[in-house]
């Protein structure tokens, strides 16, 4: 069978579809990936067909549209709760397809850990991860400022995202550590707490650690995470990108790394989604919904 797979996002929305493609290539069917020319190495690095869309994803969303989305929390809260309600459960179960290891444990050959990091990590109690990944920000300045005072209200130490928002321009204390690119698979296992935006992507990782997550939704699913997240107690309850404050975050901090039983939670969740088979479960999937197209 010839299946074609359309990813239009981010490295977090492309990257389980290489993934998927590879499983489902593996199962006797081509594969196609359709997604922004920029992504052709992590289509390429799983051997898949790929064609490209024309254009830099960064480069749309980081522009007066993109940025004007996600600053746009209230509509795209609107959105999101929609999607909630009609989708839910779907949505649910299909991310528990695509949480396991098999989809999100992908190794990097080419890429070592930073000595200073590896540094960083090991000089004291684990750190908090922050960063927005690919969310736009019209004052990123302004939200490093408040990230790095909750840090010090909290009592933390940070490893800091710069993402496609670009945080962390400024001077940075000696208890933050900033980052440009990491893979998420091994950081986020040696994080005290992650706190990010509830991409689907970044948010399958954080459970998949096994540590607490504080989300920070700026539009679309990531409210729907961000719910969920709570809803599951392995994190406190989300703080809208639009109503972050310096005590919000810091509050939030403080329960993620003290509240024993949350963390208790999110170890053992993350222990489950270590042992699940989301790939052979969401090409068994694909090949139901085919068999049921096929008898109608």
């Amino acid at each position: 069978m010839h299946i074609t797979i359309l990813a239009l996002g981010s490295h977090g929305d492309v990257l389980p579809c290489t993934i998927l493609g590879k499983g489902l290539q593996a199962a006797g069917h081509q594969v196609r990936l359709v997604t922004f020319e920029n992504f052709e190495p992590l289509v390429a690095a799983q051997g898949l067909d790929f064609y490209p869309v024309r254009g830099d994803v960064q480069n749309i969303l980081g522009g007066p549209g993109g940025q004007a989305l996600a600053a746009s929390g209230r509509n795209a809260f609107r959105m999101a709760w929609s999607v909630l309600r009609l989708f839910g459960v779907m949505a649910e179960n299909f991310a528990r397809d695509l949480s396991s290891p098999e989809l999100w444990d992908t190794e990097e050959e080419n890429w070592r850990p930073p000595e200073g990091l590896c540094a960083f990590i090991q000089a004291g109690p684990p750190p908090v991860f922050i960063g927005f990944g690919s969310m736009s920000m019209r004052d990123p300045k302004r939200t490093t400022a408040m990230v790095l005072d909750a840090l010090k209200r909290s009592g933390q130490r940070g490893i800091l995202h710069m993402g496609w928002g670009g945080m962390g321009q400024q001077e940075l204390p000696d208890y933050v550590w900033k980052v440009e690119y990491v893979p998420y698979g091994w950081l986020f296992p040696q994080m005290a707490a992650v706190v990010h935006h509830g991409g689907s992507g970044t948010t399958a990782f954080g459970l998949r650690a096994g540590v607490p997550s504080i989300i920070v939704p700026f539009l679309f699913d990531q409210f729907y995470w961000g719910k969920r997240v709570s809803a599951l107690g392995v994190g406190p309850e989300p703080i809208p990108h639009k109503k972050l404050s310096v005590e919000r975050l810091a509050e939030a901090l403080t329960i993620a790394v003290n509240d024993t039983q949350m963390r208790q939670r999110a170890a053992e969740l993350g222990e489950k989604i270590r042992m699940e088979g989301g790939v052979s479960a969401a090409v068994e999937a694909i090949h139901q919904y085919v068999r049921c197209l096929l008898v109608r």
